[in-house]
Order: C-alpha cells, then structure tokens, then sequence
C-alpha cells in the first residue's frame, strides 16, 4: 500500500545506522561526508497507525535521474513545513535565538538535504554559525553556536529516545567551511 499510495520524501541515513549496508544498493547523495546521507523514499501512514517507507532503489526510478527523484521530494517535504521562532529569556523579541523546524506528515529534518535551506536558517538567526539538532527525523532544532540553547540542543540528542532506523540522532555544526557532526547519540 505504501508503495502505490506513500508521498516522495527525502531521508536522511546517518553512517551509524544499524541500516547503513542498505546504501550500497540505493541511490544517495552525501549531505556531510562519511556521516550523514540523503536517499528517497515513499512514505505514507499504515492502517496500523505506524509511518511505512519504501525505499527507492535504481529500479524504482526507472529511467528519471536520482537527482529528479530528490528534487521532487524536497517539493513535497516543503509543503507543510514549519519554521517557528524562539527568544531566549532576556533576548530580543524580534529575532528568534532558536528555530524549530517541523512539518504536517514526517522527515522535517530531511530539509537538512535541500540546497540553500541552511543559509536561509541563518538569515532568521542573523548568524552563519549555527548548531543543528536532529532528535528524530521528524524535528530539526537551529540555533546560533554561542546561544544560551546550544547546551539544550546537545542534551535533546544525547537523551533522545528516538529509535535508531536509518537516521542516528545527531547534532550539527554549521559555518562557512561546511557541515560537521559534532555529537552523536550511540546507536
């Protein structure tokens, strides 16, 4: 049923993912390198009330570029996403210290994987220094590296009760040289 009725979405697959032997048959593109990738998938809810992924493997693409497939679902990830705004106390009302990034449906932290998306995070936080938490993949936490929620991002991965499946919770460094894992939960 997924595979016929599940919406497009890209997923991130962390390189300590119990999981990851499964990326030698799919396509996917580095998002950091030896530790975060991005794959596609259809995702749609079971009658049971769980969330069911197919992957897409070459076969599923048929003869459409992997890069196609991606862009399609960075489209459907968009639609429904959230970006809401949070001060730290004492801080300036208008400009949020911290962004949390969700999305009606699942994988609003697949947004990691979309161009531009990481410098317009920074353009509401007016820093291109940003940590990124990732607890589940259905949540990213931004804030600027010296902000007073740094130390909290960093606990909601360390502490996060989130199964790990193809995405590892996992706390990212952003700057002008790139993207850098800095905390990882054990898988």
């Amino acid at each position: 049923q997924v595979s016929s009725t599940g919406e497009i979405l890209p997923v991130l697959w962390s390189q300590s993912s119990p999981r990851v032997g499964m990326l030698e048959v799919l396509p996917h593109r580095t998002v950091v390198p030896g530790r975060l990738y991005v794959t596609v998938a259809r995702v749609a809810p079971t009658p049971h009330g769980t969330i069911g992924m197919v992957h897409l493997g070459p076969g599923e693409l048929g003869d459409r570029p992997f890069e196609e497939v991606l862009a399609e679902g960075g489209d459907n990830l968009t639609r429904g996403l959230r970006v809401e705004g949070r001060v730290q106390p004492g801080g300036d009302p208008s400009r949020p210290d911290m962004l949390v990034v969700q999305r009606e449906g699942t994988h609003a932290s697949s947004v990691l994987a979309l161009p531009d998306v990481l410098r317009q995070l920074s353009t509401f936080l007016g820093d291109a220094r940003m940590l990124v938490a990732v607890p589940d993949p259905d949540i990213a936490l931004v804030t600027r590296q010296d902000s007073l929620f740094a130390e909290d991002l960093r606990q909601a991965v360390l502490t996060s009760d989130c199964p790990s499946g193809e995405l590892v919770p996992l706390l990212l460094a952003v700057d002008p040289t790139g993207i850098h894992v800095v905390a990882e939960r054990p898988a």
